[in-house]
């Protein structure tokens, strides 16, 4: 069972109709149609978004392997990257000197 929420509103989906529900739902509610896997897409990247662990995350999605979580999503963490930089020198400055 799958759980969707749109703003306050949330349906159920059984895993027999889920895509055809999900799709119904979607054009109820005017919105653009998307394939109903990209929302585990889309939650994934979220997540790497917000900082949350690619181990955690892995276990989220059910992946055996922590590697297929880095193959699928590892193309976001370089940019990723400069964010951490960014922080870095907003603490210690662009010339990586403690002050």
């Amino acid at each position: 069972m799958v759980i969707v929420a749109f703003d306050d509103q949330r349906f159920t989906l059984s895993k027999k109709d889920s895509h055809k529900t999900f799709d119904r739902e979607l054009i109820d509610a005017g919105l653009l149609r998307i394939p109903f896997h990209d929302l585990r897409h889309s939650a994934a990247t979220i997540l790497l978004a917000m900082g949350v662990n690619i181990k955690v995350i892995q276990e989220l999605l059910g992946h055996s392997d922590i590697a297929i979580t880095l193959h699928v999503y590892g193309h976001l963490l370089p940019s990723m990257q400069g964010e951490v930089v960014e922080k870095w020198n907003d603490v210690f400055g662009d010339d990586n000197r403690l002050k």
